[in-house]
């Protein structure tokens, strides 16, 4: 193993340690990107570096261990590379079998899945929440408008009204154990709004998503994440087959 990693390499793992904008999805392309600029030598101990920066982001978690722990990183970090360029299309064609077009859908924060999720589903309306802090709906809007997605963004104050005009709800996630999934703050009071009402809460991660046991850490009181039971969820879509979440 190698001493240290190329500069240009540690000041990427550093906006990664940093960034609270971009969410799992987007932060671990990044990381695999980083990964693939190296030579095969460096890559355990850029799966350490990355553990060391990036805790609370189950796919950071699983790529990282991936790396420092395979016999073959190398080949391990292909295997990765390959199975993240699918994952958006095999969870887009799942939500088509469960999802009809033309249906109105409210969802909170920026997820890269979820948007390539909607694009694919060609909804009626998507009402997307501000979320602040951060306010991440508001490039969720552009993002879809950009592909001719009709949507709406709606102050989070007014999340009641917005549950009330949707059918159903979709969103992301950063990390999902078995009993729960954790997201942007306000996840929790849409999912519990969604159930009041009868509407069905849909949750797109794929399988880097799932958190490996004994690395779970619970978001810190006040921060901009938190835990929502998987009792609240309809179903999990991911790209696997083995695991979809309560029904």
């Amino acid at each position: 193993m190698m001493g240290s990693l190329p500069e240009e390499v540690e000041r990427g793992l550093s906006l990664i340690a940093s960034d609270t904008t971009n969410g799992a999805a987007e932060l671990h392309r990044r990381a695999l990107a980083l990964a693939s600029r190296l030579p095969p030598e460096f890559l355990p101990l850029y799966g350490e570096e990355l553990l060391r920066g990036r805790r609370d982001m189950a796919p950071l978690v699983n790529l990282a261990l991936a790396l420092s722990r395979s016999k073959n990183p190398a080949e391990e970090l292909t295997r990765l590379v390959s199975r993240a360029e699918r994952a958006a299309e095999v969870i887009a064609a799942k939500a088509r079998e469960v999802i009809a077009p033309g249906r109105r859908l409210v969802t909170i924060s920026r997820s890269s899945t979820v948007l390539a999720v909607l694009t694919a589903l060609e909804p009626g309306l998507v009402l997307a929440l501000e979320s602040l802090p951060g306010g991440e709906g508001r490039r969720l809007v552009e993002e879809l408008g950009e592909s001719g997605v009709p949507a709406e963004l709606v102050p989070d104050e007014d999340l009641v009204t917005a549950v009330e005009r949707a059918e159903l709800g979709l969103c992301g996630a950063d990390a999902v154990t078995e009993r729960l999934f954790v997201n942007k703050v306000g996840t929790r009071a849409l999912a519990e709004r969604l159930r009041e009402r009868g509407g069905p809460l849909f949750v797109a991660a794929d399988r880097t998503k799932f958190m490996p046991g004994g690395y779970y850490t619970p978001p810190a009181p006040g921060g901009l994440f938190e835990e929502i039971p998987l009792p609240l969820v309809e179903r999990v879509l991911d790209d696997d087959d083995d695991w979809h979440g309560p029904r």
